[in-house]
């Protein structure tokens, strides 16, 4: 990015260009968090089991069917965690994320809350945390998903398993690896447990970014992924929120809409905001004025389909 290198005054500018559209960057940092909490808790249950599993296998069980299914599984878990990680040349999404967060609060401001540099701290530690995980991983998904394996890897450098003096090395090897398949778990529990506290984190900081009409348009944008993360409804989270209420939250979101020349979003957002407070006076507005535009089905207030002869 330019922003890393280059003249004094570039930085300058370039920092002068970021400070206007903070509010959007704000916006990306916080659907990231979105995005990535709503994933993890898709895969945690699929996989966790696998590697305690791991940690717990018998160290003389054969690789049998679940042996193979473990591999692959433990191969699934590896592409995962290296999509969301990535590497140095081609950042993941997590990584871009602990950059954006990093940019957006560098360090504390006297007067200001805390949150926003505590929250770069845990997306800091998460992505660490995973990078950790992904190391493991690669190591049980390439060298062996079961301990059994290790037999064929002691064969493959030449080692004789009858000679007395194979047998610590391979108890070694064996121990080692399952090791590490305790550590994934652990690992994976950790990572859970922060993007548990980075969530709950962003929540507390919702208050002071409900003025950012961008935010609050994302959470309609993401209302499954809102509710699944901390069990309230859009309704129940504006009024939390917004000094209008839940009917505020809506119109404050269908004005980003609207600024945007979204117009069905917009009116679906005003008919919702309606619809916690038919008396508020901004949303019966623009219900009008949407449904009043050239081109909208006055009965739906969906944009008409406008079709063009030919040339």
């Amino acid at each position: 990015m330019s922003w890393r290198r280059g003249s004094a005054s570039a930085v300058a500018d370039d920092g002068d260009w970021f400070s206007r559209r903070r509010d959007y960057f704000v916006r990306e940092a916080i659907c990231g968090v979105l995005h990535l909490a709503t994933w993890f808790q898709e895969i945690y249950f699929q996989y966790h089991s696998t590697l305690v599993q791991q940690a717990t296998a018998d160290e003389g069980a054969p690789e049998n069917g679940s042996g193979r299914n473990a591999k692959t599984t433990l191969a699934e878990l590896f592409r995962h965690c290296d999509a969301m990680v990535g590497t140095e040349l081609s950042n993941g999404p997590l990584w871009q994320l602990k950059d954006l967060c990093h940019r957006i609060w560098p360090h504390a401001t006297p007067g200001q809350p805390i949150h926003g540099v505590l929250f770069d701290w845990l997306i800091g530690s998460l992505f660490h945390e995973c990078m950790k995980l992904k190391e493991n991983l690669y190591l049980l998904h390439a060298y062996g998903a079961r301990t059994a394996t290790v037999d064929t890897l002691v064969e493959q450098i030449g080692m004789a398993r009858q000679e007395e003096s194979a047998a610590p090395p391979l108890d070694d090897i064996r121990m080692l690896l399952v090791q590490i398949a305790d550590d994934a778990a652990r690992q994976l529990d950790r990572v859970g447990i922060l993007f548990g506290e980075a969530s709950y984190l962003l929540r507390l900081m919702l208050p002071d970014l409900a003025s950012n009409g961008l935010v609050v348009r994302l959470l309609t944008e993401e209302e499954q992924a809102v509710t699944a993360l901390w069990g309230e409804s859009l309704e129940e989270l504006f009024a939390s929120l917004c000094a209008g209420g839940a009917a505020g939250g809506f119109c404050l979101a269908g004005e980003s809409f609207f600024q945007g020349q979204w117009f069905q979003q917009a009116l679906q957002l005003y008919e919702r905001a309606l619809a916690c407070d038919c008396t508020c006076q901004a949303a019966l507005i623009r219900v009008a004025q949407l449904k009043a535009m050239p081109g909208q089905d006055r009965e739906t207030g969906r944009r008409k389909q406008v079709h063009h002869p030919q040339q």
